[in-house]
């Protein structure tokens, strides 16, 4: 198989992982007379660790999701991401196993939103409307051999 982007650029992870705000949060997750609402770091730690379906890297390491780019309101979860490059073929599969992640992941009453964030695909319109599309999200779970790819993304096992 040919790769797309055969040498991506990788950045540091654990960036995040020190910021007040993160520190605090994880002070309050060990707390039991302090609610714990869903942030976003504790998206950011459900998804961080998802591996790219193209390399072994995870989407932390590729820099593809951060907290910055995930917004909190209510019971909305809106995750945007940056595929590695513009005209990247994983960026589908990428967002399907975001969405699928993190549907596994939160309570019900979540609804989840992932978005390539603007300017950053050649696709992006239409692949953010595919992410929307719960008939098509569905239709996908249903493919197998794409399934097989969003689970590796999801657990690292083939």
């Amino acid at each position: 198989m040919q790769l797309e982007n055969p040498k991506p650029q990788i950045f540091q992870t654990g960036n995040f992982e020190f910021s007040q705000q993160y520190i605090k949060r994880k002070q309050q997750e060990y707390d039991p007379e302090i609610e714990d609402p869903i942030d976003e770091y504790e998206i950011f730690d459900i998804i961080k660790t998802i591996k790219d379906p193209e390399h072994s890297f995870t989407l932390e390491q590729l820099n593809i999701v951060n907290p910055n780019d995930i917004q909190i309101q209510g019971n909305r979860v809106i995750v945007y991401f940056t595929p590695t490059i513009p005209h990247c073929s994983m960026a589908q599969t990428i967002g399907l196993t975001l969405k699928i992640k993190l549907m596994r992941s939160l309570p019900k009453n979540y609804k989840i939103y992932v978005e390539i964030k603007e300017n950053m695909h050649i696709k992006e319109i239409e692949l953010n409307k595919l992410f929307q599309d719960k008939e098509r999200v569905l239709a996908a779970i249903e493919n197998q051999q794409l399934l097989k790819i969003i689970n590796f993304g999801i657990q690292g096992i083939r």
